[in-house]
């Protein structure tokens, strides 16, 4: 078994998806207060702490996946003998 490269540790963490599904949530929870306060500001700004939520879900999940994935390479190598 071979280690993953970061670039395929983001694909398969799912990179972007969660900030921009978030991101979406934002965009109609402030699309709707802006219809109750007849306003034009609620959305963008709903949209953009979506955004920055989504952003730190996936940093952490990110970073889950790259330590469980080293320890598990790191794990193989030492049941092969190879380490």
């Amino acid at each position: 078994m071979r280690e993953l490269k970061q670039n395929e540790i983001m694909q398969v963490s799912g990179a972007g998806m969660i900030a921009d599904h978030l991101q979406q949530v934002g965009s109609q929870i402030g699309g709707r207060l802006d219809k109750f306060f007849k306003t034009d500001t609620n959305t963008n700004a709903a949209q953009s702490i979506g955004h920055d939520i989504g952003t730190v879900i996936e940093t952490n999940v990110t970073n889950f996946v790259n330590l469980t994935v080293g320890s598990l390479n790191k794990f193989l190598k030492w049941m092969n003998g190879t380490a």
